[in-house]
C-alpha cells in the first residue's frame, strides 16, 4: 500500500463518499501526507546543500535549508498559506469537473493561467509602466514586482499538484496542504532577518 491509497480510493470508485469520522481521518491522514512529503523535500533540500553547498532554484524560486531561528516564522507563515492554498485545491478540483474541448489537460492549463493572472497582470503593469514612463508604477517600489516572480511559478504550480494528487487519491486538500507546506518552507528559508 504506497502513501496514496493511504488516504481514500480514487474518484469513480464504488465507495460511499466520507462522512463524519471518516472525514475526520481522512483530513487527519492527507496532513501527515503533506508534513512526511514537505519533510522529505526538505530533506533532499539539506543534504544538497549540506554536501554539495547548493540550493534547489528554478528561476526567482530557491528552496534551500533554513537557520534554526527562522523556523518559529513558520507557524507565523503556515497559517496564511494553508487558507490561501487549500481553497485553491478545492476550487481547482471543482472546476476540473467541467469538460472544455481537449479534456484534462486543457482544463487544468485554464484553471493553471486564471489562477496566476493576478501575479502576472501586476508584474506585467510594474514593467509596462516603467517602460513607457521611465518611472515604477504609482503605488510600486522596485521589490515589490519582484517579490511576485515566485508566486509566478508556485501558484500554477499549486493548481498542478492538487489536481494529479487528487486524481491519484481521490482527496481534495491534499494538494493544497503540501504547497502550504512547501511554500511556506520556501519563504522562510529566504526570508531576509536582520537582528540587532
Amino acid at each position: 500500500m504506497n502513501a496514496w491509497g493511504w488516504l481514500h480510493p480514487a474518484p469513480g470508485s464504488t465507495r460511499a463518499p466520507q462522512v463524519g469520522r471518516s472525514a475526520a481521518r481522512s483530513l487527519v491522514r492527507a496532513v501527515l501526507v503533506a508534513l512526511a512529503t514537505a519533510a522529505v523535500a526538505y530533506l533532499i533540500v539539506a543534504t544538497a546543500q549540506y554536501f554539495f553547498t547548493s540550493d534547489v532554484r528554478f528561476w526567482m524560486v530557491a528552496f534551500k535549508a533554513t537557520t534554526p531561528e527562522k523556523f518559529g516564522y513558520l507557524f507565523a507563515y503556515l497559517p496564511l498559506y494553508l487558507v490561501y492554498f487549500v481553497p485553491l485545491a478545492v476550487v481547482t478540483n471543482t472546476a476540473n469537473r467541467v469538460h472544455l474541448a481537449g479534456g484534462e489537460a486543457t482544463n487544468t492549463a485554464l484553471t493553471m493561467a486564471i489562477a496566476v493572472a493576478g501575479p502576472v497582470i501586476l508584474v506585467a503593469y510594474q514593467y509596462i509602466t516603467m517602460a513607457v514612463t521611465g518611472y515604477p508604477a504609482p503605488g510600486f517600489m522596485g521589490l515589490f514586482s519582484i517579490w511576485l516572480f515566485p508566486l509566478i511559478v508556485i501558484i500554477p504550480t499549486a493548481v498542478l499538484v492538487s489536481r494529479r494528487l487528487y486524481l491519484r487519491t481521490g482527496s481534495t486538500y491534499l494538494g493544497g496542504l503540501v504547497m502550504a507546506v512547501i511554500a511556506t518552507l520556501i519563504s522562510v528559508s529566504n526570508s531576509l532577518m536582520v537582528i540587532g
